[in-house]
């Protein structure tokens, strides 16, 4: 997968990349040395991305399972993903129904 920033283009593994978000009618890839704009949509990304490695966890966001750090529970119910580098990303209930449910690796 090729990430682009400003001038600048990169190929990009999938073990370096901790989540994929939209923005600006865009999707980014967020690795340890920034944001990649990639050439794909969130859906596309969904449907061809390892199920062992990544999860959608909502509408515009796919994280790599093997960067969570923890799961946050909220007071009201609301529950985000913490992965390695610091970074939050809140679950959508949808993605908590059984069939779309968000697996963590045995560790």
């Amino acid at each position: 997968m090729v990430g682009r920033r400003g001038t600048e283009a990169t190929v990009l593994s999938l073990n370096q990349i901790l989540a994929f978000s939209t923005k600006d009618r865009g999707v980014l890839a967020k690795t340890a040395d920034g944001s990649w704009r990639v050439k794909a949509r969130i859906g596309e990304l969904a449907q061809q991305l390892p199920a062992d490695q990544f999860a959608q966890i909502s509408q515009s966001e796919i994280v790599n399972i093997h960067a969570i750090a923890r799961l946050d529970l909220g007071a009201t119910g609301t529950i985000s993903v913490r992965l390695r580098d610091g970074s939050r990303y809140f679950v959508a209930r949808r993605a908590l129904f059984p069939s779309k449910c968000l697996r963590l690796p045995d560790k």
